[in-house]
């Protein structure tokens, strides 16, 4: 009965209506939903209508790109940035220019890969893209351009410019040949600095500027601009001969001495000097100091002057000393002031110049006292005699004696008889007459001589001198043998000296503290030649003694021989025979009774014979021996 009641029971069941709150809540979601969708087909459709475009707000220099594609971008851009073409780069030099285009100097606008800089903006991440997108649109989004530039185009552009900037450095020339002085101008060097000109190029191409550039310049200056006064200093240096001249007051007829114009060029130099900057320089006129050296010892030489002590004669009466001839200054060729002189003159544009000598005063001087010097008495005097002396040998006597006269002696020093007379010339006053030459008696210059130096050595002899060197005759001279009132005297054998200048010498010494002056007196009328010793005596005493003459050896027998010079049956002794042999004298000097020195002096004679000559027809006796 039950399961009827159910069977035929139908329940219906009505919905629910919902509340109101459910009602707007559907709606919203609904409203959400279509704004969803009709969003996603906005963004849909904006991404599709921008697949292959720019998005809107992409700028490039300021040139609005967005929605383009990339070929109207590049367009766009190309047509709009000029800058490449019409922009002006103008470089300077000076009062040059040159103006160029950026393009001209590899400066490119690179429009594709500056439209694939644009292309990319809002295509990032794919998180991001719809922000990048929206801000670009909002707020814009620029992009640089990007340009290519090419250096090299710049550098091989600007180095071209090298011809119209780069000079060459040329030193001034200055150039003496001869007599021929030239002179061409300098230039100051510059060149072209293309890598320093390119630093400030590519600071202005990038700001898309046009400027004005001033070219990187190395300047390489001439040392030497000019060398126009050197020219004509030089060629006034060589107008002239150049002379050397002495001093004034002392030329004494010598000079001058000439360098002509040709031979002058030849010393000159130039020499180049930096000045002080370090840069700069000049030419400078020099004279080659070898070359004028040279010159000047050809003859500087002969100018040379010893100096010589006064000659004096010492006045018995008054006791003070009398100048006979002056002292005589010496001097030498300054060769190193010479030159300076010399150079110093020519560079001033002079063609004279004295020479520089160096002086020299002698030890004594013309205003020495005879105190000063320890001459204040005689000391010694010794005369010999030259009896029978013909005119000639007289002369030879006086000549030589002269050369003597008034000479002083320094203290502790040798005398050299040869070392004070001049040569013995007929053109220094000596006459022919008889000499000893080998073994003859010949006429010869300056026979006679040895008649004073014979003297001389007695006075030194007997004034207690050391003689250092004396040399006998080759056989006895009756001459060196005659005392007073013309007799011989043989004990004066062995105190001869002959000389023969300057090989055969007299010397002795002057062995004490004070000068000796020497006196020669030659009195022709007595025949009679004299030397005086004037000093300070130091109380010397002499004692000699001699051999005489031992071992005698006879006169051999007389020869003849023929001389056609003279008359018929004429006979002439030329030479006299006188016997040989061997004499020794001793000497000892003492001062204040004390021994001092001894010496001895050995003489050998050899024996001499007479000889005659004779002419045609001339009697000979009968045991005559011919030669």
């Amino acid at each position: 009965m039950n399961d009827s009641i159910l069977d035929t029971q139908r329940i219906r069941i009505s919905p629910e209506k919902p509340s109101a709150f459910k009602q707007i809540f559907a709606a919203v979601l609904l409203g959400m939903f279509i704004f969803f969708i009709l969003v996603g087909i906005f963004l849909g459709g904006y991404q599709l209508i921008h697949l292959n475009r720019i998005y809107p707000g992409v700028t490039i220099q300021g040139i609005d790109v967005g929605g383009l594609s990339e070929e109207e971008a590049i367009q766009k851009i190309g047509t709009e940035i000029t800058y490449p073409v019409s922009g002006r780069i103008t470089f300077t030099d000076q009062e040059n220019s040159w103006t160029l285009s950026p393009m001209q100097l590899g400066f490119f606008l690179d429009a594709q890969s500056t439209v694939a800089d644009a292309m990319k903006i809002g295509r990032g991440a794919f998180g991001t893209q719809l922000k990048d997108q929206y801000l670009t649109l909002y707020y814009g989004h620029p992009v640089e351009l990007n340009f290519v530039y090419d250096e090299r185009i710049a550098y091989q552009v600007i180095d071209q410019l090298r011809p119209n900037i780069d000079l060459e450095t040329i030193e001034a020339a200055l150039e003496i040949s001869g007599l021929e002085v030239t002179t061409s101008p300098g230039q100051n060097g510059r060149f072209l600095d293309v890598t320093e000109s390119l630093k400030s190029i590519e600071s202005k191409l990038v700001s898309l500027e046009s400027a004005e550039i001033p070219l990187t310049i190395i300047n390489n200056p001439a040392g030497i601009l000019d060398a126009t006064a050197e020219a004509e200093a030089a060629r006034n240096i060589l107008s002239q001969d150049f002379e050397i001249v002495m001093p004034a007051g002392d030329h004494q007829g010598q000079g001058p001495w000439t360098i002509n114009r040709e031979t002058l060029s030849d010393m000159l130099v130039l020499k180049r000097t930096t000045e002080e900057d370090g840069i700069n320089s000049h030419y400078e006129l020099g004279v080659d100091q070898a070359a004028f050296a040279r010159f000047l010892a050809q003859f500087s030489e002969e100018l040379t002057r010893e100096p010589q002590n006064p000659r004096f004669i010492f006045n018995d009466d008054t006791r003070k000393l009398e100048v006979l001839q002056s002292a005589i200054i010496g001097r030498e060729v300054d060769i190193a002031m010479t030159l300076v002189a010399m150079e110093e003159t020519i560079l001033n544009g002079g063609h004279k110049t004295p020479i520089e000598f160096d002086y020299t005063n002698p030890p004594v001087t013309d205003d020495t006292t005879g105190d000063e010097i320890g001459i204040i008495e005689l000391v010694h005097a010794e005369t010999s005699y030259f009896y029978g002396s013909d005119s000639a040998r007289v002369q030879n006597i006086q000549t030589a004696a002269s050369e003597l006269h008034g000479i002083l002696v320094p203290p502790n020093s040798s005398f050299s008889m040869a070392a004070h007379m001049a040569d013995v010339t007929l053109d220094n006053g000596y006459a022919e007459a008889w000499i000893i030459y080998g073994d003859q008696t010949i006429k010869g210059v300056g026979g006679g001589v040895c008649q004073v130096s014979t003297t001389l050595f007695r006075t030194a002899f007997f004034a207690g001198l050391p003689v250092e060197e004396r040399h006998p005759h080759a056989y006895r001279v009756y001459y060196y043998e005659k005392q007073y009132g013309n007799t011989i005297n043989t004990n004066l054998s062995g105190l001869d000296a002959t000389v023969y200048l300057p090989v055969v010498d007299l010397v002795f010494r002057n062995d004490t503290d004070q000068w000796i002056l020497i006196e020669s007196y030659v009195i022709p009328s007595s025949s009679s030649i004299t030397f005086k010793f004037y000093g300070t005596s130091d109380n010397r005493q002499v004692n000699w003694s001699t051999t005489g003459l031992t071992d005698i050896e006879p006169e051999p027998d007389a020869v003849y021989r023929f001389n056609e010079d003279l008359s018929e049956g004429q006979i002439k002794q030329v030479d006299w025979g006188i016997a040989g042999g061997k004499v020794t004298v001793y000497r000892e000097v003492t001062k204040d009774g004390v021994y001092y020195f001894d010496d001895t002096f050995y003489t050998q004679y050899q024996a001499w014979r007479d000889v005659y000559e004779y002419g045609k027809e001339a009697e000979l006796p009968e045991d005559a021996i011919i030669e």
